[in-house]
């Protein structure tokens, strides 16, 4: 019996999504206003997760969801190449290693381990195993979920002033860079919402930097994840209240947009002549203008000019001029260059100039590097037209070199040519 209604149920299911694809495909095909050609293109694309994302926008054909109906257009529009990932630790042979930042009891234990296994294996790396397209596996129920929650904020004393455009593009995406999609929102809103204090006046400006100073008072910087390349989720980073620069600084974006505030993941890709990356988060304050939020005892970060050659802000918006849309996917690029959509944000934070490549070019693409963590690392791109490429709105470092990424290496060919300002 119980074997019987089962089948029955999935069958009813069934029948309703085959129903939905239907109608959904006579709107595709129809030549009368409807679905954007944008977002048709994504569900056809994708294969039997079509269900959820026309699911998605028939939960908004209501006259009065239209806000919400073109939120889930924007959303679906810009999803093709959204993705996750996944990485493994591996040695100079390829052999995969083990790696748990709580397996480690202190910092220094944890320091002197790494350094050990990198001297006994002949050096170690990160090695992208799987990627996971978010159009062929996202839920409607995620989907649908977002799109209210995100329009809840919109009733929120301090989210008035921000135009739908603010709200787009800073608060309605449900990821920030490739982490795993999760539903945060729910969480972070009602564990949030209810600490801000009521004397805060509703501006935005005062609750963003009370959040900011509550996070870096709660979670603390934990030098064991800074070799973890994957974003910690919002049950392990509230579990261990810890985590690297890039933990923080997501779930610092996150809780923000849970609560209606834009924000942004800014970062510079590495830094010259030292080492890491780093990460923190910019918002829009009162007066619409991009504020940065600094971590704990990191204030003054940005008066390292001389270390710090780009600044760039993850976007979930499709960016038609950055390196990620523009190149074949088949392409080899470096990180953080042409492995997902960003802006270039760092006129707004430092002085810059431009840098000019003058040589015979080996390939389409020239890069400008930094020597950070014992190697050359590329921080810029440009095309070379006419054995000329310029790199546009670069600070000032102290030490910078061109290099080549050819087809066949993942290692960048350096260029002897002197570089003057």
């Amino acid at each position: 019996m119980l074997r019987q209604r089962w089948c029955n149920k999935t069958f009813i299911f069934l029948l309703l999504s085959a129903s939905t694809i239907i109608v959904f495909q006579s709107c595709l095909k129809s030549d009368k206003p409807g679905i954007p050609p944008e977002v048709v293109e994504v569900i056809q694309q994708t294969g039997f997760n079509r269900i959820e994302l026309t699911k998605t926008i028939g939960n908004y054909l209501k006259p009065e969801d239209s806000l919400k109906l073109n939120a889930s257009y924007f959303l679906i529009s810009n999803m093709p190449r959204q993705y996750s990932i996944d990485f493994s630790l591996k040695d100079s042979l390829g052999n995969e290693i083990n790696y748990n930042p709580q397996s480690f009891s202190t910092e220094d234990e944890f320091l002197s381990s790494w350094e050990n296994l990198e001297n006994d294996l002949g050096g170690l790396f990160f090695e992208a195993e799987k990627f996971t397209l978010d159009r062929d596996t996202i839920e409607a129920e995620t989907l649908i979920e977002t799109i209210d929650l995100a329009f809840e904020t919109r009733s929120l004393p301090w989210s008035q002033n921000y135009s739908y455009d603010n709200f787009l593009i800073g608060i309605l995406p449900y990821r920030i860079g490739n982490e795993h999609i999760e539903r945060w929102r729910p969480f972070l809103k009602n564990y949030f919402l209810p600490l801000i204090p009521v004397e805060l006046n509703n501006d935005p400006t005062k609750v963003a930097h009370w959040l900011n100073k509550y996070i870096n008072e709660n979670f603390r910087f934990d030098i064991r994840y800074i070799k973890k390349p994957e974003v910690q989720s919002i049950d392990s980073i509230f579990e261990t209240k810890s985590g690297n620069y890039q933990d923080l600084s997501y779930l610092k974006v996150k809780v923000l947009r849970s609560i209606g505030i834009p924000a942004f993941l800014d970062y510079i890709p590495y830094f010259a002549d030292s080492t890491y990356s780093y990460y923190f988060v910019s918002f829009l304050n009162n007066k619409c203008e991009y504020e940065m939020l600094s971590h704990k005892d990191h204030e003054n970060i940005l008066t390292h000019a001389n270390r710090i050659p780009k600044i760039y802000r993850r976007s979930f918006l499709e960016m038609e001029t950055g390196l990620f849309a523009q190149k074949n996917v088949q392409k080899t690029t470096p990180p953080f260059l042409g492995h997902y959509h960003y802006e270039d944000v760092t006129s707004l934070y430092l002085h810059v100039k431009n840098i000019t490549f003058q040589g015979e070019c080996s390939d389409s693409l020239v890069y400008l590097t930094v020597f950070n963590d014992k190697m050359w690392r590329a921080v810029d791109w440009a095309i070379c037209k006419n054995n000329q490429a310029t790199f546009k709105n670069v600070s000032i470092p102290i030490n910078y070199r061109f290099a080549f990424l050819p087809d066949s290496s993942k290692k960048l060919h350096l260029i002897n040519e002197n570089i003057s300002f």
